[in-house]
C-alpha cells in the first residue's frame, strides 16, 4: 500500500464513525383537516428510518435488548392554537408508542378539561389548531444532531418532527320544545326548551369519534319569540324573553297571549326558540304550533253579519243565505271550538226556513230565506244572546236583460205576433 493511500484511511475511518447515529423521518399517515368540538379524531403517523424501513418500535430503539430494560420508541404529541404557540396542550394519554409496523397512533378528544383543564374554541370558518409530532429516541434525550461524538454506534435514533393544522368547527346541538303550546287569549303559560349534545362527549380512549350519550347543555341562553306577523322568520321585536339553561339543559319564560299584541288562532310555528351560539356550539333554531283560543264572549257589536247574494232577480230562484260570524271583543273571530251562543235572525220580508245551523268548522251560524217575486227589499237583523248585533239588506230586482214574467208585462216579440194576427182577421 503506497503512503498516499494510507493518508486516506484515517479519513476514511472517521466518517464512518460519525454516520453512526441512524436518521428517521415522522410523518402523518392521512393529515386532518377538520374536527368537531366535543368530539375526537384518531391520528396515525408512521416513523421510518434510513432507506424508508419502519422503525419497529419493540427492538429498534432498546440499546439493550438483552437486559432487562425495555425502552420503547416513543413519540410525543402536543397541540396548541394556532395563534397562541405558546400555549402547549400535551397529549399525554394513552401513552403514544410505536408498534412493530412503525406506527405510532394517539386520539385527541375536543372535550374542555381533557388535557389539564385545557379549554378548546371553534368558529363556523374552523378555529386552527397545530398538532405537533416528536420522535425523540428511547431514553427521551433529544440529541442535537445525528453525530455520535463518542465514534460508536450506540442504537440513537436522530430526532424527528411533523406537524399538521386541525380545523375545530362548533358542533350542532339539539333545540326542543318541551311541547305544543294551547291557551286561551288573556292566559299565561310557561314555555319551556331542552338543549343538549345528542351525541355526547367523545371519549379518551377507543376509536368513535362521538360519546356513547347525549349530555345536557347547562348554562346557556335561549331566546323565545312570538311570531306576531306569521311569517316564520322571528325578530328582534317578537322577542318574548331569554332564559338560561338549568342543570337539566331546559330554560324557560312566561308567555302572555294579551290582546291586542297575541291574537287568536291556530299557528303552525308560532312560537320560536333559539340558541345563539358560542365559542363551542353552533346556533341552533326550533319552533312549536301555538293555538290560542278566543275567550268565547261574544261582542255583539262586532258581529260580521251579511245576506248572500245582496240583490236578488225575478226570473231566478228567490232564495239566499243569511251568515253571522261572532268576533269577541279583542276583534278575535270565536271560533267552533267556543260554546254555541243564541243567534236569532228575524226579516220584515219572506220567510226563514230550517232552523239556524252553526257550522262545525269556522262555527258561523246561518239559516236560508226565501223570498217573494216581488220587487222590494228585504231587511234583516240578528241577534246575539237577545241583543240586537246589526242588519243587512237583500234587494229583489229585475236585472237588466231579463224576461220579467213576473211581473205580468207582455214580451216585444209576442206582442208583434199579436198585432198581426189582427190584421189579418180584419182582411178576411
Amino acid at each position: 500500500m503506497s503512503l498516499r493511500h494510507l493518508a486516506l484511511l484515517p479519513v476514511l475511518l472517521l466518517a464512518t464513525d460519525v454516520a453512526a447515529a441512524t436518521r428517521t423521518s415522522l410523518t402523518f399517515v392521512e393529515p386532518p383537516t377538520q374536527a368537531r368540538y366535543s368530539q375526537a379524531i384518531n391520528l396515525e403517523l408512521a416513523l421510518t428510518i434510513e432507506g424508508g424501513a419502519a422503525l419497529i418500535g419493540s427492538t429498534d430503539c432498546d440499546p439493550n435488548p438483552d437486559d432487562d430494560t425495555d425502552l420503547l420508541c416513543r413519540v410525543v404529541v402536543e397541540l396548541h392554537k394556532a395563534d397562541t404557540p405558546e400555549t402547549v396542550i400535551a397529549i399525554t394519554e394513552p401513552d403514544v408508542v410505536v408498534d412493530d409496523s412503525g406506527r405510532a397512533r394517539v386520539r385527541v378528544t375536543f372535550v374542555d378539561g381533557r388535557y389539564g383543564g385545557a379549554t378548546f374554541s371553534a368558529s363556523a370558518d374552523g378555529t386552527d389548531y397545530v398538532v405537533t409530532a416528536r420522535f425523540t429516541d428511547a431514553s427521551g434525550t433529544r440529541p442535537s444532531d445525528c453525530v455520535d461524538v463518542d465514534g460508536e454506534n450506540d442504537g440513537r435514533r436522530c430526532p424527528a418532527e411533523a406537524t399538521a393544522t386541525v380545523a375545530l368547527i362548533p358542533e350542532v346541538p339539539a333545540l326542543t320544545f318541551n311541547r305544543d303550546v294551547v291557551l286561551a287569549l288573556g292566559e299565561s303559560v310557561t314555555l319551556a326548551a331542552s338543549l343538549q349534545d345528542d351525541t355526547g362527549d367523545a371519549e379518551v380512549a377507543g376509536s368513535d369519534v362521538d360519546g356513547t350519550a347525549p349530555r345536557v347543555l347547562a348554562g346557556l341562553p335561549i331566546r323565545f319569540f312570538y311570531d306576531a306577523d306569521d311569517n316564520g322568520r322571528p325578530s328582534v321585536s317578537e322577542l318574548i324573553g331569554e332564559g338560561t339553561t338549568n342543570a337539566a339543559g331546559v330554560a324557560t319564560v312566561v308567555f302572555n297571549a294579551f290582546a291586542p299584541d297575541v291574537t287568536a288562532g291556530v299557528f303552525s310555528a308560532g312560537l320560536h326558540a333559539e340558541f345563539p351560539g358560542d365559542g363551542r356550539y353552533a346556533l341552533a333554531r326550533t319552533s312549536v304550533s301555538l293555538t290560542v283560543s278566543s275567550s268565547g264572549v261574544p261582542d255583539p257589536a262586532r258581529t260580521v253579519f251579511i245576506v248572500s247574494p245582496s240583490v236578488i232577480g225575478l226570473d231566478v230562484p228567490a232564495e239566499a243565505v243569511v251568515n253571522a260570524r261572532l268576533v269577541d271583543a279583542d276583534n278575535n273571530i270565536i271560533g267552533a271550538d267556543s260554546p254555541e251562543q243564541d243567534v236569532v235572525f228575524s226579516t220584515d220580508l219572506g220567510r226563514l226556513i230550517d232552523s239556524v245551523q252553526r257550522d262545525p268548522l269556522d262555527g258561523s251560524y246561518r239559516q236560508s230565506l226565501i223570498l217573494p217575486r216581488t220587487r222590494g227589499t228585504a231587511t234583516l237583523t240578528v241577534t246575539v244572546n237577545g241583543v240586537a248585533a246589526g242588519t243587512a239588506t237583500v234587494d229583489i230586482d229585475g236585472p237588466e236583460g231579463c224576461s220579467c214574467a213576473g211581473l205580468g208585462t207582455v214580451a216585444p216579440a209576442l206582442f208583434v205576433v199579436a198585432l198581426l194576427a189582427r190584421r189579418r182577421r180584419r182582411r178576411a
